[in-house]
């Protein structure tokens, strides 16, 4: 009897998973732009960035200059469902912007994946878009600037807080937040967009699978801080993936897929830092022509927090990329096992990545991350030094992927990024920057400063969470020598001091694990530098770095 019970209940859920049925709704065209810092970044309900159906391209860094770092950005989310490999994803859509071949639709669903119109999403075909600013233009005079604040969505999950700082919990799909009862939204950074999203609107015609029955809730936020290049240009984002089947999705993994259009596409290198999870792009020499010239940037996409089953384990653990019009290696389609391998860290013909030259068929050791090493250093295996040489230079893309995991019935786990930029006088020197700014907002992150779940938005708190700490200069710069320098902290912590040359060299490294409170001498013993100009740098664990630019003369 007990054996016939779990046959039937095996064949029920069997039944419910293969029976999910997509919709017939049209593909999402909105989309919120995020321009409160030196970053112009477009976010579409396609699940998509800076590219989708009849969107402008938009992801310009430095803000205004029309140069871009990246020209098309996706989210994929995969996993077995019912033993079957499910995926949503989307490249470009498969023909061109305009056409119906992205695989994520607007809006939530209901209990079992059902959509609550299964013939139209469009009523949730929004981003909204609001900033600080825009609330304390509301709380100084009353004016409601942007429709967006005033019909913040409470009802679909974006976070909100009472006038007493309480969480708003939502009581119909519908709800919108009262800004007159004192109501306020949540708020990351200085400005935050959401929207939420679904893999069952239509068929999915990019992968050829089947819809996993998920909804995802995504909030992607940008920095004001003019004094931190690492946070005023950056993206970051947050994924809430909900399982809404009724079966658990087995072998999950959630992987970020982009072309990063590093300005002119041609003289493009990519790798990855498995020490950070940050995948990136950087220029292959001196000079990015035509575009951002000499001095090139480095972007990168940096995992903070991932999907894996183990919290000590949610880091990045593939790494792949194609040069662009391969067979092999190049962007998978029509098949969702091409996409199960490449999310796997294989190739999408299902050969195993091997460390030397290109990684296909060329020998070394099997591995999961294609380019680990850092080229910084001239470390092997990188694009730098691929063992048969440097590489060709050109067009790029890749995927990063976090899993696997086990997402179960009605539970949501969560995938957040920093998409980092930044630009140094050398390109890798752009790429050292690139590191130390993912070491910087992670430990922002790990401090559970970044995202912030439940907060008042009255008054306004700082837009990156602050250490009270800094570098005090005692002496005349420029001055013959260093001056003294000491550390003020208002508490004790671990902390950093650097001395930094104008070629990016350190020449002097204290990386004390604590520092006292009060301020504190730094011991630079005796330090003889030949004239120029110095950087030294604080960095205090969970806070912004503290820079003092020093001149010695002669």
């Amino acid at each position: 009897m007990r054996l016939r019970y779990a046959l039937v209940v095996s064949l029920v859920l069997a039944a419910s998973a293969a029976g999910q049925t997509p919709g017939d709704c049209d593909t999402g065209r909105a989309s919120g732009t995020l321009d409160a810092s030196d970053v112009e970044a477009t976010v579409l309900t396609t699940g998509t960035i800076a590219y989708g159906p009849g969107a402008e391209h938009a992801y310009y860094v430095p803000k205004g200059s029309r140069l871009s770092p990246l020209y098309a950005a996706s989210v994929w989310v995969g996993g077995r469902v019912g033993g079957e490999f499910r995926v949503a994803a989307a490249t470009y859509g498969q023909g061109g912007r305009d056409n119906d071949h992205f695989e994520f639709w607007p809006g939530p669903l209901d209990a079992g994946a059902v959509l609550p119109d299964p013939d139209d999403c469009s009523a949730y075909d929004r981003v909204w878009v609001v900033s600080v600013e825009d609330v304390d233009a509301f709380d100084v005079g009353g004016v409601v600037t942007t429709r967006d604040l005033a019909e913040w969505p409470v009802g679909l999950g974006a976070p909100a807080v009472d006038a007493e700082g309480a969480p708003v919990v939502p009581e119909s799909r519908g709800q919108r937040i009262d800004l007159g009862a004192g109501e306020r939204p949540v708020l990351s950074g200085s400005q935050t967009a959401f929207w939420v999203m679904n893999d069952v609107g239509n068929e999915h015609r990019t992968s050829g699978s089947a819809p996993l029955g998920i909804e995802v809730a995504v909030t992607a936020f940008v920095v004001a801080r003019a004094d931190s290049p690492t946070f005023h240009r950056a993206v970051f984002a947050r994924y809430a993936i909900t399982n809404r089947n009724d079966v658990p999705i087995e072998d999950a993994y959630a992987t970020f897929w982009a072309d990063p259009d590093l300005g002119n596409a041609g003289d493009d290198y990519v790798g990855i830092d498995t020490t950070r999870s940050l995948a990136f792009v950087y220029n292959a020499d001196e000079v990015d022509d035509g575009f951002y010239g000499a001095g090139p940037p480095a972007w990168g996409a940096d995992v903070l927090g991932g999907l894996a089953d183990d919290d000590r384990q949610r880091e990045a653990t593939a790494f792949t990329y194609s040069p662009g019009g391969d067979a092999n290696r190049g962007d998978p389609g029509g098949d969702p096992i091409e996409f199960h391998n490449i999310m796997r860290g294989i190739w999408r013909d299902g050969t195993p990545i091997t460390a030397l030259g290109s990684g296909y068929n060329q020998g070394g050791d099997v591995t999961t991350f294609a380019f680990p090493g850092d080229p910084a250093l001239g470390q092997f295996w990188s694009e730098e030094q691929t063992g048969r040489g440097r590489a060709e230079p050109g067009e790029r893309r890749f995927v990063v992927t976090t899993g696997p995991g086990t997402i179960g019935p009605g539970e949501t786990r969560t995938v957040d990024y920093a998409f980092l930029f930044m630009r140094e006088r050398f390109r890798l020197l752009s790429v050292e920057a690139l590191q130390a700014a993912s070491d910087t907002v992670q430990a922002v992150y790990d401090a559970g400063n970044l995202f912030e779940t439940v907060r008042p938005v009255r008054p306004p708190p700082p837009t990156v969470p602050i250490l009270a700490a800094d570098l005090v200069v005692r002496g005349q710069t420029p001055g013959r020598g260093l001056p003294a320098l000491a550390v003020r902290l208002l508490e004790a912590s671990a902390a950093r001091v650097r001395v930094i040359d104008a070629l990016g060299r350190v020449v002097y490294d204290d990386n004390r694990r604590r520092w006292p409170a009060g301020e504190t001498a730094v011991d630079l013993g005796g330090l003889d530098l030949a004239a120029g100009a110095y950087t030294a740098l604080l960095e205090v664990r969970g806070g912004a770095p503290v820079a003092r630019r020093l001149v010695v003369v002669r």
